[in-house]
């Protein structure tokens, strides 16, 4: 909570989507639901870095992956063009053999 700034618990109370009681009986405890625990990471520097990180991975993945595409894309291309070489030179081979 540190991390946030200490905001009151009606604060927190709100973005969790509870009350303020429930906000500071977890205070008095000492703890709080495992999933009001994840719900205010992603709130925390920590949370918004692993966001931050993982889009930039992901950004990075999505960009190699368009490069090794664009690359099968030329490969392919290639072998394309052989093969169409290959039927032109196949079709003048059957006109001259039918002439």
């Amino acid at each position: 909570m540190d991390d946030l700034g200490r905001p009151p618990a009606t604060r927190i109370a709100r973005v969790l989507g509870v009350g303020a009681s429930t906000v500071h009986r977890w205070n008095s405890a000492g703890h709080a639901p495992r999933a009001a625990q994840l719900a205010l990471f992603w709130l925390t520097r920590w949370g918004r870095s692993a966001v931050h990180t993982q889009a930039t991975n992901d950004a990075i993945l999505a960009f190699s992956y368009l490069e090794s595409l664009k690359s099968e894309v030329q490969r392919l291309e290639g072998n394309v063009r052989q093969l169409a070489a290959l039927a032109d030179a196949r079709a003048v081979q059957l006109r001259r053999l039918s002439a």
